[in-house]
């Protein structure tokens, strides 16, 4: 498939940070450098790693705490999983797959159960009252 256009900003971004790393013919040595003087740690290394990224989105404060509610419960994880798809539209609906390409489904979205509806998140788990 082809990217989408977020994916290919983001390889854009990739490919220039990797072209902006240069080569030397110098023999090659062991070296940490994230603080001066420091000894390596996975928690400075954390920290090092950390400062370079940049969030490829911005959460709500209200939708964060969800979020932690969602992980921190003790359902099971395969649960959990299940509710962060859901929350962030990552369920394989038929929708979902034909939007991405992913399944053909020749324009027809409609549920499988029912035939009547397009097939979405909202469809199959939110009661029709």
């Amino acid at each position: 498939r082809g990217l989408f256009e977020w994916e290919q900003a983001l390889l854009n971004e990739l490919m220039e940070s990797i072209n902006m790393v240069s080569f030397s013919n110098a023999d090659d040595r062991w070296g940490y450098r994230p603080e001066k003087g420091a000894v390596f740690t996975v928690k400075s290394t954390y920290r090092s790693v950390y400062s370079l990224s940049a969030p490829v989105f911005e959460v709500e404060p209200w939708h964060a705490s969800i979020f932690n509610a969602i992980w921190k419960c003790p359902a099971p994880s395969k649960v959990s999983g299940f509710v962060w798809q859901l929350l962030h539209s990552r369920v394989p609906t038929r929708n979902n797959l034909a939007t991405r390409r992913i399944l053909d489904v020749g324009g027809d979205s409609s549920c499988a159960l029912c035939g009547e509806e397009m097939e979405t998140e909202l469809h199959l788990f939110v009661p029709i009252l």
